[in-house]
């Protein structure tokens, strides 16, 4: 039986587990811009499918801690406070990113509302913090 390219080429299956292996570069008017501070190096999800285009594979990921940075109200022209900064979301996105950006992972999936934040999360957390300067509470963004 013959074996597909996806079988014997592409790194990564429908539904294993991967994690970033780089933080992005995004840019303020990109759509990707309010959920910088999670899509950094180790940020962790799951491929919910897999392509192939400019040669290379693609794969679409869906990001256990995606949550939104909201930096101001513009009804109100105001700077919304630290504490409500990040949001968690309860319908995550999918990210289409190329072979070179993702690594398997054996990071367990982080479940929102789960009392304990994953071990994992500390330097996640940091990198955010040092890149962006966002103090992320695992309780405060997850709980809901």
């Amino acid at each position: 039986m013959k074996k597909s390219v996806y079988e014997r080429f592409c790194p990564f299956k429908v539904g294993q587990r991967v994690e970033l292996t780089k933080t992005l570069d995004i840019e303020q008017a990109s759509d990707w811009y309010h959920g910088r501070h999670y899509l950094v190096q180790g940020s962790p999800g799951v491929v919910l499918s897999r392509g192939f285009r400019n040669n290379q594979f693609d794969f679409e990921v869906k990001f256990d801690l995606e949550s939104w940075i909201r930096t101001h109200n513009p009804e109100k022209k105001e700077i919304i406070t630290q504490k409500e900064i990040i949001t968690h979301v309860r319908s995550r996105h999918v990210y289409i990113l190329g072979e070179g950006c993702l690594a398997l992972t054996v990071k367990e999936e982080a479940v929102f509302g789960r009392v304990e934040e994953p071990d994992w999360f500390g330097a996640i957390k940091e990198l955010a913090k040092h890149r962006y300067g966002y103090d992320w509470d695992w309780k405060e963004t997850t709980d809901g």
